[in-house]
């Protein structure tokens, strides 16, 4: 039987962004960074934090079209007695109809762990 627990979560986050415009860049970059973090005390204990980013440019013999470059790295972390991250706070690999013969939300670290 499934046990239910309490969760209650603080973020902060910060962003720095010169794209030359919000929709349709064609220059410029974008950096986020954020945390969060569960309050101690509670019964599960973990944190998320994760950076992305967004660059623009064009190339000399392209300089017609902007090429677009972008990533994100994030790590989810348990602490005290808490021995995973819930489930909800995991990360998955792919998307819909992106990893041939793998069903959405199924490819992550359970999976890569096996």
């Amino acid at each position: 039987m499934a046990r239910g627990f309490t969760d209650l979560q603080l973020s902060t986050g910060w962003s720095f962004d010169t794209r030359n415009r919000t929709l349709f860049p064609t220059a410029g970059a974008r950096h986020a960074l954020s945390l969060q973090q569960t309050i101690p005390g509670l019964d599960v204990q973990y944190g998320v934090a994760s950076y992305e980013f967004q660059q623009f440019f064009h190339l000399p013999w392209l300089a017609r079209y902007p090429i677009s470059v972008s990533g994100r790295l994030a790590q989810a972390y348990a602490e005290g007695n808490t021995t995973r991250v819930p489930p909800f706070s995991n990360f998955y690999l792919g998307g819909p109809d992106s990893v041939r013969g793998i069903r959405e939300g199924t490819l992550g670290a359970a999976r890569l762990a096996r």
